[in-house]
């Protein structure tokens, strides 16, 4: 398959890094337990900053598996800078999301550690959406 790659903007890391925080700290087994599962550090005082940094990496890296090193400084400045966003609905952090793992597609990406977590992150932020619909409310559980 023929795919395309870009560099995401910062917001689109950050949206999500963001919500992963405030799952952390409020309601994080599934998240902790895949984290640990791949060596992800969600413990340190600044694994947020840390965690958005090795997205942006990823997405370098995605990127110069597609169209060669060092392509990726041709499609932005490569200066991220995390910065925790506002609340976005679960829907957006999961578009977000989706967006930033098809950015990193390429070469031997998906085949990382941190984008293995992400599936799994994905995955559940899915699952999070659906089970807060009324209609899975209202579904009868046999």
């Amino acid at each position: 398959m023929n795919m395309s790659a870009f560099m995401v903007e910062d917001e689109t890391i950050n949206r999500v890094v963001t919500w992963l925080r405030r799952e952390v700290s409020t309601s994080h087994f599934a998240i902790d337990r895949s984290a640990r599962k791949y060596g992800i550090d969600l413990g340190s005082s600044n694994w947020d900053e840390n965690l958005a940094r090795a997205m942006f990496q990823l997405n370098c890296d995605g990127v110069n598996a597609r169209y060669g090193e060092s392509e990726a400084e041709k499609f932005r400045p490569l200066n991220f800078a995390y910065k925790p966003e506002v609340y976005h609905s679960l829907v957006q952090v999961l578009k977000s999301l989706q967006c930033w793992m098809y950015q990193c597609c390429e070469g031997e990406v998906p085949q990382t550690k941190l984008y293995h977590f992400f599936e799994e992150v994905e995955n559940n932020l899915a699952l999070k959406i659906v089970m807060d619909l009324p209609a899975f409310e209202k579904a009868k559980w046999r």
